[in-house]
């Protein structure tokens, strides 16, 4: 599974790391760590309906049982694992000046049949008239069910995929489905290039000042003051 890989691969590197802040936020849960002096953030998507099943108070000793709670049958912890492994991913990404230049946009352009893992507005919306949209939750007249994405996944030429399948534990049977090349998008998909077998990673680089708005529910601070980037893996 490839959860246990990256949750096997981070805790490599993941000594000396100081836990500054952690939060269930909507939309996005953060994981603040500190190294040497330096900052980072990291974020996963709350899936807000789960939060319904949690009896009990989420408890941890140190970092190392924050990553392991990426592999939690529990979203709520799975969230939390994630955002603390994201942080401690975006201490050590390297991001160059192609990789904030390059747009999903111009990469979908030179394909004619796109799928995409999660209704994300802003990316259909350019690219509906050759774009098919799976969701468990949203619905209307353009979005179809997850539960045909087995089928007709090894039809698509590009894969959009939301950083979410990650937290929902899809990401292993999209992958393997897959036969075209693949992108995985989203604050979510904030993972080191190397840990994830997908053709780029298109997430964002978000300073520590944007935590005040996501502790008022807003993703504001993370689209106006982070930077996307889109690394080719």
């Amino acid at each position: 599974m490839r959860i246990k890989k990256i949750v096997k691969e981070v805790k490599k590197i993941s000594d000396d790391f100081t836990i500054l802040d952690i939060s269930l936020c909507y939309p996005y849960t953060y994981s603040l760590l500190e190294k040497d002096g330096k900052r980072s953030l990291g974020l996963a998507m709350l899936l807000v309906e789960e939060l319904k099943h949690i009896k009990e108070p989420i408890e941890f000793k140190d970092l190392d049982d924050l990553i392991e709670m990426s592999n939690s049958l529990n979203i709520i912890e799975r969230t939390l694992g994630i955002s603390t492994i994201n942080a401690i991913c975006q201490y050590y990404i390297e991001v160059s000046e192609e990789d904030f230049k390059r747009d999903i946009l111009e990469i979908a352009k030179q394909y004619k049949n796109i799928g995409m893992i999660g209704y994300i507005k802003p990316i259909y919306e350019k690219l509906k008239e050759k774009c098919v949209v799976f969701d468990r939750k949203f619905r209307n007249d353009e979005v179809v069910s997850d539960a045909f994405e087995y089928n007709l996944i090894p039809k698509f030429d590009l894969l959009i995929i939301s950083g979410t399948t990650l937290i929902n534990d899809t990401i292993d049977m999209i992958l393997d489905r897959a036969k075209g090349e693949t992108i995985l998008v989203g604050p979510t998909a904030q993972l080191l290039p190397n840990m994830i077998d997908v053709d780029y990673l298109a997430s964002v680089k978000v300073p520590e000042e944007a935590i005040k708005y996501l502790k008022l529910g807003s993703n504001y601070g993370i689209f106006r003051l982070g930077r996307k980037y889109v690394i080719k893996c």
